[in-house]
């Protein structure tokens, strides 16, 4: 018997099918290789081609409300590259106030106000941040302009009264309050803060209604309880004063306060009294209060320079009763 083999022609053909398959394979291996599945951030960058620039505006919103800031900065300023505008600038700048970057800030309202020079909101911020880094005049001219272009931004007026009663120009600081009440009537802070110009004007009665009306809103408001106290004290209440401000302060502290207010009303002998009072109950030394009774002993010392000596009674003469 003959034994067969394949011979070389059909092993030929077998190797040539199998270099076939692998050059097939390999090729189609590459081709898999370049069409890889797209990474999490490709398909946020091609999902972002096909939005409208309101869209991608509404998901950076939905990232900001979340308190995802990060991503909401990156959809504004893709956004911002599609069609710059106004609202999308104050959202930039929103959103690095809040992460605390105060020049990026202000140097995106102020594109806020490139693109639209009578946006509030960027007027208001942007003035507040002046203030803040002690520029009142520039920061107020700004606030100005806030509240010339939408009246109910009451977070301008209040800062605009703040300004006027630092001034000395408490009509104007009122006029302001007002203004502020007038879209935020049950704000405490608003109310004490009224209260606080009216008795810096001196318009005592006025200033106890407003104080009393923000504690009855917010009963642990404790700047409207502190001023209270010093109301009290000006009217030369010196206990009442203490017993309120106590409530909001130690008890050295109120001491000490409504002891400095009885040295400005005159009452010496009080404000003696209120300060040693104060030391008394401080754990620890009490530089203010110490200063305090040092501009007593100055006062009394004063008072009774002015006066001059006490002369002596006179002395009747021997013979002269008769």
């Amino acid at each position: 018997m003959k034994k067969r083999h394949s011979g070389p022609g059909t092993s030929g053909r077998l190797i040539g099918a199998l270099v076939g398959i692998c050059a097939l394979t390999g090729g189609a291996t590459g081709a898999w290789a370049a069409k890889s599945p797209p990474t999490a951030a490709e398909s946020r960058a091609a999902l972002l081609k096909k939005l409208s620039p309101a869209e991608v505006m509404a998901a950076g919103d939905q990232a900001a409300r979340g308190g995802d800031f990060e991503r909401a900065i990156t959809l504004y300023n893709q956004g911002l590259e599609a069609a710059p505008s106004a609202d999308l600038w104050y959202r930039v700048a929103w959103i690095y106030a809040r992460l605390g970057k105060k020049q990026q800030a202000a140097d995106a309202y102020g594109m806020t106000l490139k693109y639209d020079e009578k946006h509030a909101m960027a007027l208001e911020e942007l003035g507040l941040l002046y203030i803040e880094n002690k520029r009142r005049e520039t920061g107020a001219a700004y606030l100005t302009r806030a509240v010339e272009s939408d009246p109910a931004r009451w977070r301008s007026h209040n800062a605009l009264g703040v300004l006027a009663d630092t001034a000395g120009d408490h009509a104007a600081a009122v006029a302001h309050y007002q203004a502020a009440l007038a879209v935020a009537p049950d704000s405490p802070m608003l109310l004490n803060n009224l209260g606080y110009s009216h008795y810096l004007a001196g318009n005592m009665d006025e200033s106890e209604k407003l104080y009393k009306r923000a504690l009855e809103l917010e009963p642990g408001n404790r700047a409207a309880r502190i001023n209270l106290g010093l109301l009290h004290a000006r009217r030369g209440n010196y206990a009442l004063a203490v017993e309120v401000m106590g409530t909001a302060l130690d008890k050295a502290r109120a001491h000490n306060d409504v002891g400095y207010v009885a040295l400005q009303n005159g009452d010496i002998d009080e404000a003696e009294k209120l300060l040693r009072e104060a030391i008394r109950l401080s754990p620890a030394y009490y530089e203010t209060a110490h200063q305090n009774l040092k501009r007593v002993t100055r006062a009394r010392g004063a008072i009774e320079t002015a006066a001059g000596p006490v002369a002596p009674a006179p002395e009747m003469a021997a013979g002269d009763a008769g």
